[in-house]
């Protein structure tokens, strides 16, 4: 949002409330999401960001990579303050909610269950339907890891998750 914008022009062009869930591609995407964002959303819109991303998030359980550790995203603190931005702030009625739920897949790797996955990602989507909001869920990159050779899957799956011993074939 530039400076120059007083609180009532703000006030009459609204606001936008975007919750962006997920792991690397949050991590590695975000300065690109938020141009993407604000070619849809004038400059003159107040745009606040929500983020649960980070290498090797899980969407339930707490989650490491090399020293850094994160919680799950149903546990962390994105919740929290969403309630309150929801709830708290004045003129919260203009605020539009949007959500954006990728890295769905990861967990996988991590030998979450599909049905428990889908629960920890229902429950994401529950919460967010509680405030109204437009949800845009990425799939998971089948064909991407279809194309992966074994071998590299295997480098890569020993490298950053060695607790999974997952094979290829059973990922595909």
């Amino acid at each position: 949002m530039t400076d120059n914008l007083d609180w009532e022009e703000r006030k009459r062009n609204g606001a936008e409330q975007v919750v962006i869930l997920g792991a690397s591609n949050v991590a590695i995407g975000l300065s690109r999401l938020v141009f993407s964002l604000r070619e849809v959303i004038p400059i003159e819109t107040e745009l606040k960001l929500l983020i649960a991303g980070g290498h090797g998030r899980s969407y339930g359980k707490d989650s490491a990579v090399f020293v850094r550790r994160l919680p799950g995203i149903l546990n962390c603190g994105l919740w929290e303050k969403l309630e309150k931005t929801q709830h708290v702030e004045p003129d919260n009625s203009s605020c539009r909610l949007r959500a954006l739920l990728t890295d769905i897949g990861n967990d996988l790797i991590y030998g979450v269950s599909v049905e428990r996955l889908y629960n920890w990602v229902a429950e994401c989507v529950r919460r967010l339907q509680v405030y109204n909001a437009d949800i845009v869920m990425t799939g998971v990159p089948l064909e991407s890891l279809a194309q992966l050779s074994s071998l590299r899957y295997s480098l890569t799956q020993k490298l950053f998750f060695p607790k999974n011993s997952s094979s290829h074939q059973t990922m595909v």
